[in-house]
């Protein structure tokens, strides 16, 4: 019987559910999924914000190539609204070049896509990266969010499903108490193994994550 299950890439809990586990490829450019542009609020071309925005845009890629355990926050101007907050976060198991590469493809492609945006998130499998002339600084948020669907083939849906809950629990149970870095949590099936994988931003706090 073939079936499918969601998962969710949010903001503030960067949580993928895999069927199977790929090892990340260092040569391979970063996996764009999708993008988040809402329209709402525009900047004015050669503005204060823009200037902010790509002050802001260059420093998060040079924190990228340091030592950030993947993950780093930054700010850019002092005046509101035309002050500019922004992160990345890399996917716990990628390595450090990987991690580079892809918010480095972030800053180039979330300008293209999404023009004049003063709030604007993009998604890569390797990667994410966001800004907003708002604080988003260690606020719990679940959306904007990105939905995708696994088209495996699950020969026992029922013990697919009690496993998956049972994983979900297990992972984000235990990135509650992880400080930083990645968990991953194998369970074993008859079919195979199930895995999960979670990420939380390093500025939340356990009950924030927890949530």
């Amino acid at each position: 019987m073939k079936s499918c299950f969601a998962f969710s890439i949010s903001l503030s809990f960067l949580l993928v559910l895999l069927s199977v586990y790929t090892p990340s490829s260092e040569s391979a450019p970063p996996n764009y999924l999708d993008h988040y542009c809402p329209n709402e609020t525009l900047f004015a071309p050669n503005s204060t914000y823009q200037s902010n925005l790509n002050t802001l845009l260059s420093n998060l890629s040079s924190a990228a190539t340091a030592d950030t355990d993947g993950f780093a926050n930054a700010t850019a101007g002092q005046n509101p609204p035309d002050e500019a907050y922004g992160l990345f976060l890399c996917r716990g198991d990628v390595n450090a070049s990987t991690c580079s590469d892809c918010v480095a493809t972030a800053k180039q492609d979330i300008l293209r896509i999404c023009p004049n945006q003063r709030v604007s998130v993009i998604w890569y499998d390797e990667c994410m990266l966001r800004y907003s002339n708002q604080s988003i600084f260690s606020v719990e948020e679940e959306l904007p969010s990105l939905m995708m669907w696994n088209p495996g083939n699950i020969t026992d849906p029922a013990k697919f499903v009690q496993a998956e809950a049972k994983k979900s629990t297990a992972t984000v149970t235990t990135a509650i108490a992880v400080p930083l870095g990645v968990l991953l949590v194998f369970l074993s099936l008859a079919c195979g193994f199930v895995q999960g994988e979670a990420t939380k931003t390093h500025e939340l706090v356990q009950e924030e994550a927890g949530n």
